[in-house]
C-alpha cells in the first residue's frame, strides 16, 4: 500500500503547520533522562502564549544525542500537551536531521506515528551527499512514511557542509509530493523572494536574525528560538503590520545575540534554567557556559526584564 493510499486524513486543524511562529523547544534532562514534567511546562508556555506551532529535536532538542526511544517518547509527550489545552491548536513538527539514511527514515516514521503534522527534514550532515545524494535521502525517508505528511526542507550549509540550493529544491518538490516548503537557516533573503515568487513552496526562516527580513521576502513562517523566552512578542511580529513589525523586530534584537553566547543550544538552556523554567543540563560533548558569558547572558535578561536581578532580592 502506498503512502497516498495508507493516508488516514486530514491531520491537523486547517492551517498549515510551517505558517507563523514555529518554536524550537529545547530536551530538558535531569542526570542525563529526560525530564518530561519541564517538556510539559515548555509546551504548556507556548500554549499559553498562542504560539502556532513547536519543533521537536534537531540541533536546539539535541536530536544528534537521542536514541529512537526517547525521540519517540519526546515527540508523544509534546503532542500530547499540545493537544490537551489546545484542541491541536499548537502544531507539532519532527525535525530529522541525521546523517545515516536508514535511521532518518525510522526516525521519521516513529515520528508521524507518534502525532506530528509535518516533518522539517535536513540534509545529512558531514558526508556532503550531492544533489543525487540528497535525492536519494530524502527517497529512502519518504518511502518509510506510513501516509503522507506536509514536509519543509531545511537548509543549514553551515552545519551540514552542503546547499541546499533552489535547484534542488524544487527537482525535490517535483519528485516527491511531500515537499511543500522550505526552510532557509542562512541569511539569503533573496533566495526567500524567488523560492516564493517563482514555486509553489512556501518559504520559512530558520535563522532568528533574518526574522524580518524574511517575513518582508514573501516567509510564511520561522522556525526559531528566541520564541522559547518572548513567545508573544514573535507570534505578535507575524500578525503585525509592516511598520509595527520593524520596531517588534528590532526589539528581538538582544535577546537573539545573547542565545548566540556559546554552541546551540547552551545559552538558550541556560536562560531557561535562570528562569526556573528547566534545568540547564545539555549532554556531551557540549559544556555550560562560563562564568563571564552566564553574567553577561544574566544581564541581557534583566535589561529584558524577564529576569529579576538578585540584588532587588534583597
Amino acid at each position: 500500500m502506498s503512502p497516498a493510499e495508507a493516508d488516514p486524513g486530514p491531520r491537523t486543524t486547517g492551517a498549515s503547520p510551517f505558517a507563523g511562529s514555529i518554536v524550537a523547544l529545547p530536551t530538558p534532562f535531569a542526570h542525563d533522562a529526560v525530564d518530561l514534567a519541564a517538556l510539559d511546562r515548555l509546551v504548556q508556555h507556548q500554549t499559553a502564549a498562542r504560539t502556532h506551532g513547536v519543533t521537536v529535536g534537531g540541533t536546539t532538542g539535541e536530536g544528534w544525542s537521542l536514541n529512537l526511544d526517547e525521540t519517540v517518547q519526546i515527540t508523544s509527550r509534546v503532542v500530547a500537551a499540545a493537544g490537551r489545552p489546545s484542541g491541536r491548536e499548537l502544531h507539532v513538527v519532527g525535525q530529522v536531521t541525521e546523517v545515516d539514511s536508514r535511521r532518518a527514515a525510522q526516525l521519521a516514521e516513529q515520528m508521524v506515528h507518534s502525532g506530528v503534522e509535518g516533518l522539517l527534514v535536513g540534509v545529512p550532515p558531514l558526508v556532503q551527499p550531492g544533489e543525487v545524494g540528497v535525492l536519494r535521502h530524502l527517497e529512502r525517508v519518504f518511502e518509510r512514511l506510513p501516509w503522507t505528511v506536509p514536509v519543509a526542507l531545511l537548509n543549514e550549509p553551515s552545519r551540514t557542509g552542503t546547499d541546499l540550493t533552489i535547484e534542488i529544491t524544487e527537482r525535490a518538490s517535483r519528485e516527491f509530493e511531500f515537499v511543500c516548503a522550505h526552510c532557509e537557516g542562512v541569511g539569503f533573503p533573496g533566495r526567500a523572494r524567488r523560492l516564493a515568487r517563482d514555486s509553489f513552496l512556501d518559504v520559512l526562516s530558520g535563522d532568528d536574525r533574518m526574522l524580518g527580513p524574511y517575513l518582508r521576502s514573501g516567509a510564511i513562517g520561522a522556525v526559531n528560538v528566541v520564541g522559547n523566552l518572548v513567545p508573544g512578542e514573535v507570534r505578535a511580529l507575524f500578525e503585525s503590520g509592516d511598520d509595527e513589525r520593524d520596531s517588534r523586530e528590532r526589539a528581538l534584537g538582544p535577546l537573539i545575540d545573547a542565545l548566540r553566547a556559546g554552541p546551540h543550544p547552551v545559552p538558550l538552556k541556560e536562560t531557561l534554567g535562570l528562569l526556573g523554567a528547566i534545568d540547564c543540563e545539555v549532554r556531551a560533548p557540549l559544556v555550560p557556559l562560563g562564568a563571564t558569558e552566564l553574567g553577561e547572558l544574566r544581564t541581557v535578561l534583566e535589561l529584558a526584564r524577564l529576569l529579576v536581578p538578585e540584588r532587588a532580592h534583597g
